[in-house]
This record gives structure tokens, C-alpha cells and sequence, in this order.
């Protein structure tokens, strides 16, 4: 073999690799997502999403123009979608539809007119008893066609799912994974149709539900208020406590204080020469009381020997040679003088 077969061996090796890699690429690249979330009022929301790697779709986020028109047409919202891939190189591009307020008992139809996919999809109702069953067999078939391997999607950021949300827990269900009332299913596992069974809640449960939510809330707020009070309590006793001690030593100096000043005030006596009082007795009503004579001032004249003229029974006599001068007799018939 010359050296111009060889390259030629080494071309094709090389070529055969480019496009074993490029259909590796576009292996399990793909997003869809269903999503039915039912109301307690008996009403439904829906959500659609299908998106692609940008490996796999050539055309980008404008290829799905005709796709959302078709939504739009039968009464969905739409917005674009993006997402990260297996790698900062690859991101997804796609588009979101949605619809809520469908009636319970419309939704079969309105899944069903989406087409492709959804022929097999039933929303039944007896007996109070709600039966959802999706054979998705034929999304599958869908999804292979667009060159995606269902055995790989989680390797390269795909998925395929069936997310159901309802008011109350399911009564019987096949989903892959369930959070109490939440469910979903994972088509690229499913070996059986998608099945469940489910009720209502009625007024009683509901107000059941919500009773249970507010004594959970009330009880909550108890303890909060309580744990509040509590320490406002403690505040409280911790601020009276000190008043005491600080009114108690307030208390106990001014009390020190009095009975100090108590022991040195000098103690009022009655004078010994003040004059007292005499009882009267036998005192007869509305008689003036006697009144007992104090001892007479002495006389000038007992001071002098002279006898005191003003006194009763006192002498008359006076010295011979002298005159009388309480007579207005002349002594010997001869006139004195004017004194």
C-alpha cells in the first residue's frame, strides 16, 4: 500500500469519526414537559414546553414560529424558552404555551386538539372519581424520530415529562416520583400508560384544611406572644424589684434621720413662778368663781417705824410740839402754819 492509499484510509477514518460524533450530538437533545395543575374550583391549568439543543436544531429559536402560532390559534399564551445544556458550548431553544381556567370537564378535548401525541389522552369522570390516562407510546415515537435516544436525555440536560399538581392527594397512581398531592411521571421510563385516580376536596375537607392551617398559625402566634410577654413580665418584675429596694433605702434614711433629730430636741418645761389656776369648788352654776386676796404690798411706812395712817385701827396720836396733820385743830389754841 503507497502513501496516497494510506491518507486515504486515514481520511475516511477521520470522516467516519465527524459523523459518528455529529450523531452523537444530536442524540437526546430534546425538552418536553406537560404539565396539568387542577383546582380546588374544578378548573385546570396547562402547560406545554418543547425545546431542542442548538446542536440539534439548525434553525435556532426561529423555528418555532409556526409552532406557536398553531397555540395561539387555539386560545394559548406563548413565550420563548432557553436553557442551559450539558456544557457552556450547547443551550436549548424552544417555547412555552399555557392555559388556565379550562373547565374540568373540557380538558380532554382541549389536550386533545394539540394533536401529534395526545390522541390517546382521557380525562374521565364517575362517580365523583377523576381518571387520567395518557398512553404515551406515540410521544415517544415522536420524540425518536427527531433523532433524541430516551435512554440518555439526563446525560445531556434533556428530560421528558408529566407533572400533575392536585388539590388533595391522589386516590390510586403509576407516577415515577410523587411529593404528597404533587406527581410526575418520567415518559422516558414509563412501561405503561400513565394512570391516576383522584377526587375533589369538598367544603368539609377544605375547611378542614384550612381550620388545621389556622390553629397551626394561631398556635404559632401563641407562642410568640407568649415568649413577648414573658419577657416583659421579667422587664416588669426586674424594674419593680428595684423600686422596692431603692423606696426601702429611701424610707430608712429619712426614718434615721427623724429619730436622730428626735433625740436631740431639748424637752419644753412649765416655769415654776407661773401663776396656776385655782379649781373652783362647789361652784354653782353661773356663779363668778371667788377670788382669793394675794398677800397686801407692805407699806412704805412699816419700813419706816412711822405708823401708817391708811391702815385700819392705826394710832392718831402725834408728837406733842408737832402739828396734826389729819386735824384742823390749832395744838395749845394757837394757829399753825400752813404746811
Amino acid at each position: 500500500m503507497g502513501r496516497k492509499d494510506t491518507l486515504l484510509s486515514v481520511k475516511k477514518i477521520i470522516s467516519v469519526f465527524l459523523v459518528l460524533s455529529m450523531l452523537l450530538a444530536l442524540t437526546a437533545c430534546v425538552r418536553y414537559s406537560v404539565g396539568c395543575t387542577v383546582n380546588s374550583d374544578g378548573t385546570v391549568n396547562l402547560t406545554y414546553l418543547y425545546a431542542l439543543s442548538d446542536l440539534t436544531d439548525g434553525n435556532g429559536d426561529t423555528g418555532w414560529a409556526e409552532e406557536k402560532k398553531e397555540f395561539e390559534s387555539k386560545g394559548w399564551s406563548t413565550r420563548d424558552y432557553t436553557g442551559d445544556g450539558s456544557s457552556e458550548s450547547s443551550s436549548y431553544n424552544g417555547f412555552i404555551a399555557s392555559k388556565g381556567g379550562i373547565p374540568i370537564d373540557q380538558v380532554e378535548t382541549e389536550v386533545r386538539a394539540l394533536g401529534e401525541g395526545f390522541e390517546s389522552f382521557t380525562f374521565s369522570f364517575d362517580d365523583g372519581v377523576y381518571t387520567i390516562d395518557w398512553d404515551t407510546e406515540s410521544v415517544d415515537k415522536m420524540v425518536s424520530e427527531e433523532g433524541s435516544s430516551l435512554g440518555d436525555l439526563s446525560t445531556y440536560g434533556g428530560y421528558m415529562k408529566f407533572t400533575l399538581e392536585l388539590p388533595i392527594k391522589p386516590i390510586d397512581e403509576n407516577a415515577t416520583s410523587s411529593k404528597g398531592s404533587l406527581l410526575e411521571w418520567d415518559l422516558s421510563k414509563m412501561n405503561e400508560p400513565i394512570h391516576c385516580e383522584f377526587e375533589l376536596p369538598m367544603p368539609s375537607d377544605e375547611d378542614e384544611d384550612e381550620e388545621e392551617e389556622a390553629v397551626s398559625k394561631n398556635s404559632k402566634k401563641k407562642n410568640t406572644k407568649g415568649a413577648s410577654f414573658n419577657k416583659k413580665l421579667l422587664i416588669v418584675l426586674i424594674v419593680v424589684f428595684a423600686a422596692l429596694v431603692v423606696g426601702g433605702a429611701i424610707l430608712a434614711v429619712f426614718i434615721h434621720k427623724k429619730k436622730k433629730k428626735d433625740e436631740f430636741t431639748a424637752p419644753i418645761t412649765v416655769p415654776a413662778h407661773a401663776p396656776q389656776p385655782i379649781a373652783p369648788q362647789n361652784q354653782v352654776p353661773n356663779e363668778q368663781p371667788s377670788y382669793v386676796p394675794q398677800d397686801p404690798m407692805p407699806s412704805p411706812y412699816s419700813s419706816s417705824g412711822l405708823p401708817d395712817p391708811f391702815t385700819s385701827g392705826a394710832s392718831t396720836s402725834y408728837t406733842p410740839g408737832l402739828p396734826d396733820p389729819f386735824s384742823g385743830n390749832k395744838d395749845n389754841g394757837q394757829d399753825q402754819p400752813d404746811p
